[in-house]
């Protein structure tokens, strides 16, 4: 897909309640840790028009394998 001609940074709002959490963004080498209670705000400026895969990376208990996601990047 061609690069995006204007970049434009987007912010991910992330909140957890119980568990600490680190989420990953596939091919972006992009990786955040979620501090329970604060939303926590992740900045990113996409380059290209495509799907992510979004992972959580630290094990955290029952029902750890479908925390997951697919970011959308759009024109």
């Amino acid at each position: 897909m061609p690069a995006l001609e204007l970049y434009e940074p987007v912010v991910l709002r992330l909140t957890t309640v119980d568990v600490v959490m680190r989420f990953r963004v596939s091919d972006r080498g992009a990786r955040e840790t979620i501090i329970p209670g604060p939303t926590n705000d992740v900045a990113s400026t996409p380059t290209r028009v495509r799907d992510f895969t979004l992972l959580d990376d630290v094990f955290s208990g029952t029902g750890h394998e479908n925390m997951d996601g697919t970011p959308h990047v759009v024109a």
